[in-house]
């Protein structure tokens, strides 16, 4: 998730655990905490980008990780704040760490929980990283407690409210996730596709609009799917893998990793700027309006492209007005 969904969660769990010791210092203690694991970004200093790709949402975002540092968080803080022991200490820490974890592993990016041991990526795929109707419940939670003095009874209501109404939502999300993934389904056999693996998930800013894909030999079957369609079929088009393309850096480490990365899913494309390697889970650029748009996801395999903002690349472009405008229009259903 988005790094203000993590402070303002982690702020109300931390009023509420332990708000009534040490004041609003809990709601401090509790943004840190819920965005520890990404102190991994600090590796984009000293990375190439796809080795960043790789290693965000991984060690740090491990199960292993969030059972070694609660403890030693807890001795550490146990020492400077003495008004709460080391045992609510840590399973304050380890609460934080691995909703972090989840909320994370709820996203289409993939989450490494079990690294070292293994380097799967896990995720459920039922929430855009920034959904606003998932996080202002907890964010006007967040400007409440900051208004509100300590010791006040209200603190723990609003603290309580954000979380419940916001943790309602989130599991909204599965439900709209069963129903698109049925129509898809369903789809894929009224239309006699023949498909390996295949994923939904929700589009940018929203539950309510999908991006569908099937994968094939040679491609993938692609489309979207709004909860308000009177359809109840998805309208599909086909993108070719084109590993061809890849030409030269087939057999390149770069390469090799990005397919990882995309976890299978994965179209070549080739323009006047070089040849792209096109992660199919982030989607299109406006593809709900236009079945050739630009993917979200575009890494430009030539040596010395600037790749530093590959992942948000396509979210700043797809939150323009104009592309916003069409989402919400798309969003309302055919």
């Amino acid at each position: 998730m988005d790094s203000i969904t993590h402070v303002v969660a982690g702020a109300a769990i931390g009023e509420l655990m332990l708000g009534k010791k040490i004041g609003k210092k809990a709601m401090l203690w509790g943004a840190l905490a819920a965005s520890a694991p990404d102190i991994d970004a600090l590796l984009y200093l000293f990375t190439d980008d796809v080795d960043s790709l790789m290693l965000h949402r991984g060690l740090s975002h491990s199960i292993l990780a969030a059972f070694v540092a609660s403890p030693l968080l807890a001795w550490l803080f146990s020492q400077r704040v003495p008004a709460v022991s080391f045992k609510q200490w840590n399973f304050f820490f380890l609460l934080q760490i691995l909703l972090h974890n989840a909320l994370d592993t709820a996203t289409i990016y993939g989450t490494g929980l079990i690294v070292p041991f293994s380097e799967h990526r896990y995720s459920w795929d039922n929430i855009f990283v920034l959904d606003p109707l998932f996080t202002l419940p907890m964010l006007f939670a967040f400007v409440a407690l900051l208004i509100i003095k300590p010791g006040n009874r209200s603190r723990s209501v609003w603290a309580s409210a954000g979380l419940i109404l916001s943790t309602m939502y989130f599991s909204m999300t599965f439900f709209n996730k069963s129903l698109v993934e049925s129509v898809f389904l369903n789809t894929l056999k009224e239309k006699g596709i023949e498909y390996g693996d295949h994923f939904t998930a929700p589009v940018i800013l929203n539950n309510f609009l999908w991006n569908t894909v099937a994968a094939t030999d040679s491609g993938y079957y692609v489309g979207h799917y709004s909860l308000f369609d009177k359809n109840r079929m998805v309208e599909l088009h086909f993108i070719p893998r084109n590993e061809e393309l890849l030409g030269n850096f087939i057999n390149s480490k770069k390469v090799a990793k990005l397919k990882r990365f995309s976890q299978g899913f994965y179209c070549v494309t080739y323009d006047d700027h070089g040849v792209w390697f096109n992660d199919m889970r982030f989607g299109q650029i406006n593809g709900w309006e236009n079945s050739q748009a630009q993917f979200a996801f575009s890494f430009n395999l030539h040596e010395g492209a600037d790749n530093s903002t590959v992942v948000q690349r396509g979210r700043i472009e797809a939150s323009k007005r104009e592309a916003l405008k069409s989402l919400w229009n798309r969003i309302k259903g055919k």
